[in-house]
């Protein structure tokens, strides 16, 4: 490393350090003069080999990880889900500020019950909130629904991109896996910004057996599920980190008749995946869902 216009009384040569659990010397990072005034926490070193050192920084790099993690969710969170689709005055309503009194004490106590159900995956009824005007229905609904963003579960509503993309894992007993994107219409816009957004969607098991059977290109879903990050380096050995919603329930959220008028004015844009099950699909580009079996399938 070239130096210049630099006083070589400011400059420490290669400034070692010791291993805080084997004492090998260790030497910093990519330097090979420091300046003398830069703070010592501030310097990377090379990490030890031993077995102490390892454990140790396998640790760091773990809670590392963690906190990048939930940083990249709570910017997805602020910049896709509460920005677009739920309106400022909601977003800061939780249970800590909801005016608790003796006529809707035993109402706030079950809706807690069924958010903390919901987020330990214990819950599978739904609630029904009632009352007059005024007395605090929309406070109590946004309070559920942001304990629930802010333990990971989110709700959505779109449209198919594309048919599921379903494959199966290998073994004696192969589980379904299925991908599918949602174009997520926002609420909430600038002039010129885009007018939805895609969400990335995986399910497994029997959940992702009913996408392949029943879900085609167009159809109108609502999704509850959990974000889900991940990361892996490029080629560039830079960090990218991955957001998909892990689907734990979905279902139709339009009418059969809705779902094939949509498909008729909006002709499909490419050919079913090779790998997909062709069950018999209607001309406008929806499988034909065999007569009968409506009231099994969870329409809205």
């Amino acid at each position: 490393m070239v130096l210049d216009n630099i006083n070589c009384s400011e400059v420490i040569h290669n400034k070692l350090k010791e291993c805080e659990f084997c004492g090998k010397e260790l030497a910093p990072i990519g330097l090979d003069y420091l300046y003398a005034n830069i703070p010592p926490d501030a310097i990377k070193y090379e990490r030890c080999n031993c077995n102490e050192a390892q454990e140790y920084w396998n640790n760091v790099d773990k809670q590392e990880y963690e906190i990048e993690k939930r940083k990249h969710y709570k910017n997805i969170i602020n910049k896709i889900y509460k920005k677009n689709y739920v309106e400022g005055k909601f977003q800061e309503q939780n249970f800590e500020n909801f005016n608790i009194n003796s006529e809707n004490e035993m109402a706030v106590k079950v809706a807690k019950d069924y958010t903390d159900k919901s987020i330990e995956k214990m819950q599978n009824d739904g609630l029904i909130i009632t009352g007059e005007s005024g007395v605090g229905k929309t406070h109590l609904a946004a309070s559920i629904a942001n304990k629930l963003i802010e333990n990971d579960k989110i709700v959505l509503m779109g449209r198919l991109t594309r048919d599921p993309d379903v494959r199966y894992s290998q073994g004696e007993n192969p589980m379904a896996i299925a991908r599918y994107t949602l174009a997520v219409d926002r609420r909430f816009r600038r002039d010129g910004e885009a007018s939805a957004d895609f969400i990335q969607c995986v399910s497994f098991g029997r959940t992702a057996e009913f996408a392949e059977k029943y879900f085609r290109q167009g159809l109108k879903i609502a999704v509850t599920g959990r974000i889900q990050t991940g990361s892996y380096t490029n080629r560039d050995g830079q960090k990218v980190y991955t957001t998909e919603v892990v689907v734990e329930d979905q279902e139709f959220a339009e009418s059969k008749a809705s779902s094939d008028s949509y498909a008729a004015s909006h002709p499909r844009t490419s050919a079913p995946e090779a790998s997909m099950p062709n069950p018999g699909t209607a001309a406008e580009g929806f499988m034909n869902i065999p007569d009968g079996i409506d009231e099994e399938l969870p329409f809205n």
